[in-house]
C-alpha cells in the first residue's frame, strides 16, 4: 500500500456502525474507507472536521496542559454619597415652586 493511501486512523462508519480505517488521498484530504459501504469522501471543510472530531488518528499526541483556576479579585465596596442638594431658585410663579 502506498504512503498516500495508508491507514492513518480509524473511525466508526456512520452507516454500518463498524470500525473502519481513515485514509488520506493524494490531495491530503481525509476519507473513510469502509469495506461494506464504500469510500466516503467528506471533502468539504465540514466533512473534514467531522472526521477529525470522530476519528482516532494513530500517533497523534494530544498535549494536555494543566490549568490552575484563578480567583477573581475581591471587589472593594464603595459607598456613593449623593451630591449635595442645590437650593432651588424661585421661578417667580408660586405654584411651580412647591
Amino acid at each position: 500500500m502506498s504512503k498516500v493511501n495508508a491507514d492513518i486512523g480509524e473511525i466508526t462508519c456512520a452507516w454500518c456502525n463498524s470500525v473502519v480505517p481513515v485514509r488520506k488521498n493524494r490531495n491530503s484530504k481525509l476519507y473513510v474507507a469502509c469495506s461494506h459501504c464504500g469510500q466516503q469522501p467528506l471533502n468539504a471543510q465540514g466533512g473534514q472536521e467531522i472526521i477529525l472530531e470522530r476519528a482516532t488518528i494513530y500517533g497523534a499526541d494530544v498535549k494536555q496542559t494543566p490549568v490552575q483556576p484563578k480567583k477573581s479579585p475581591v471587589p472593594t465596596q464603595t459607598i456613593e454619597t449623593p451630591p449635595p442638594e442645590k437650593p432651588r431658585e424661585s421661578s417667580g410663579f408660586s405654584f411651580l415652586d412647591m
